[in-house]
């Protein structure tokens, strides 16, 4: 059973896109394949990074971009500390290793980041980073926020 579940639409990302594809359509113009398989490639892009899932059940957090593309989740008996982080705009978006550890997001520079028992770090995107970090803290109280 979810007991908590967001969807952040990656609006940075789609305009970074739309933005593209219109560059794109006028310096490719006299090349049509060119064009229509690079405009190809960005609409896929952007339908498989168009928002960034995230959804907390009794014994995991999990993620996903747009249609359940990339999913991944961690137990939640394998986080040692969760906090609100401000990421850095050069860290851009879609998923990057920063120093932060693994980065997935879509939009915006508030994310949330799981430190695991074993130290490894991840940050998950969000435009609800309090409403999700008391999600977590009702599950764990050993949580350092």
């Amino acid at each position: 059973m979810q007991s908590y579940r967001h969807k952040q639409t990656g609006t940075a990302l789609l305009i970074i896109m739309l933005s593209s594809a219109c560059i794109l359509i006028i310096a490719t113009y006299d090349m049509v394949q060119v064009m229509n398989i690079s405009l190809a490639i960005l609409a896929v892009v952007s339908i498989l990074f168009s928002s960034l899932t995230v959804y907390l059940d009794e014994d995991a957090i999990s993620w996903h971009f747009g249609i359940k593309f990339w999913h991944r989740s961690i137990k939640l008996n394998q986080i040692a500390s969760a906090k609100i982080i401000t990421t850095k705009w050069y860290y851009g978006l879609g998923i990057r290793l920063t120093p932060v550890g693994w980065l997935y997001t879509v939009s915006g520079n508030q994310a949330i980041e799981l430190t695991k028992v074993n130290g490894e770090r991840v940050a998950i995107g969000t435009n609800d980073a309090s409403g999700l970090i008391a999600q977590l803290n009702k599950r764990h109280i050993d949580f350092n926020t």
